[in-house]
């Protein structure tokens, strides 16, 4: 579906039901992505200036692959990944979740001004993410092993933001 009311003012509204592989080509050749897609964005203005975005994206038995000599060398898969964004003229709002084996892994919740002297809120959360799915992915550690866990509360400005909370890692092995 497409609605668009182009000028001084208007609005565009799109959606987009796709697979996640027609995106391969904005990521290094070394990766490669599948899952459906469902997008929806959705934008309103007055003057050339945003008076409302909202960007919806969902990605439902997503994998990101990592590939060498044409062959797989390592997978991440999850059940769901969610995506939000609703913004205006001062401030917007992003929501994410990535879900796996029916948990939530990776909340994020973070509120951003547009201005870069204004505060910014939110607060990162993961649980029970399971670190050896990510090894493949990082050629400079041999091994990582582990279940991290935590939050982290964002806050501060946005030129200098402050990070606080805590990070565990159970039985990890960095090397």
């Amino acid at each position: 579906m497409r609605e668009m009311d182009l000028g001084n003012q208007g609005s565009i509204d799109l959606t987009l039901h796709g697979d996640l592989a027609s995106l391969d080509g904005l990521i290094p050749d070394r990766f490669s992505l599948s899952g459906p897609l469902n997008a929806h964005v959705g934008a309103h203005w007055k003057d050339w200036a945003p008076q409302q975005i909202e960007v919806e994206v969902e990605i439902d038995q997503g994998t990101l692959r990592q590939m060498s000599a044409g062959d797989t060398e390592a997978e991440f898969i999850w059940d769901r990944a969610a995506l939000t964004y609703l913004g205006d003229r001062k401030a917007g709002k992003f929501e994410a979740v990535v879900q796996r084996e029916g948990m939530d892994v990776l909340l994020l919740s973070l509120s951003l001004p547009t201005a870069r002297d204004s505060q910014i809120n939110g607060e990162f959360t993961l649980d029970g993410m399971d670190l050896r799915k990510f090894q493949p992915f990082t050629e400079q550690l041999s091994k990582l092993e582990g279940v991290a866990s935590g939050r982290l509360q964002l806050s501060g400005r946005v030129d200098s933001p402050n990070i606080r909370g805590d990070l565990r890692l159970s039985e990890g092995l960095l090397s």
